[in-house]
């Protein structure tokens, strides 16, 4: 069976496009590490978020960049970090001050586990995908969240194309609401925000929020103006957000 890597940010879709892939097509998302996603050395290998996994990119498996339009992605980070802080001030902050904010992060798929900080989000969200799309040596395909969306078969057709991908049968949708499975190992933080992440899946998924921009709710025209200068204008090419269709591309020069 044939073997494909998926990398992608938290909250960009990653969850559903793993199990559409594995749902319809004969092929594996290829992990390193045991159950627990640690390798034997006991570094969290960190599959499809870590940014700087260039250690764990096997050249013999093809890959898939899922991405959502940075906008949207800022909003959904928001929401998810209030409902599940990773701080205690983070539940006091604004959308702008959360947006401007200086992340710092430990990067624990490295080989030797490290912190480091990014500017603010949108600096992380580029460091992350230009990561991804430099190391290969290969083809990668990029798979938008949003055109996922707009027509799921039409952009797996896309995938499927690029990589010879062998269809299981008729393309099958599923629920967008997806999230593995995570056993009972004792870790009550773990499995409590599991839980709460199961509970928030369950509300009906409204595509509309994505159709008709809804998230721009969150900007004011200043922050809409802050988040436009940290675009990366080479990158967003790259990831095709000038349009919205899947594409693949050779690795960047």
């Amino acid at each position: 069976m044939k073997k494909v890597q998926l990398h992608g940010l938290f909250r960009t879709g990653t969850n559903y496009v793993a199990n559409l892939l594995e749902k319809n097509y004969e092929v594996e998302i290829h992990k390193e590490g045991n159950s627990h996603g640690l390798n034997d050395r006991g570094f969290c290998t960190n599959w499809k978020h870590g940014p700087y996994v260039g250690h764990l990119l096997k050249e013999e498996h093809p890959m898939v960049i899922v991405t959502k339009n940075p906008y949207s992605w800022l909003v959904s980070c928001y929401k998810y970090w209030k409902k599940f802080p990773i701080g205690p001030e983070i539940e006091n902050y604004s959308f702008e001050q959360f947006v401007k904010a200086t992340p710092c992060c430990l990067e624990g798929s490295a080989t030797v586990p490290f912190l480091f900080r990014a500017k603010n989000l949108m600096q992380y969200y580029w460091n992350a995908y230009y990561h991804w799309t430099s190391v290969r040596s290969t083809k990668f395909f990029v798979m938008q969240y949003e055109a996922v969306l707009e027509d799921a078969e039409g952009a797996f057709n896309k995938l499927a194309t690029c990589f010879e991908l062998e269809p299981k049968g008729a393309f099958e949708n599923i629920e967008k609401n997806v999230l593995w499975n995570v056993k009972d190992d004792g870790n009550e933080f773990r499995l409590r925000n599991t839980k709460l992440a199961m509970e928030s899946r369950e509300k009906k998924f409204d595509s509309a929020y994505y159709d008709d921009s809804k998230f721009l709710e969150y900007y004011s025209d200043d922050l809409l103006d802050y988040v436009k200068g940290e675009w990366d204008a080479e990158l967003g090419r790259k990831m095709a957000y000038s349009t919205h269709s899947p594409s693949c591309f050779e690795k960047l020069d």
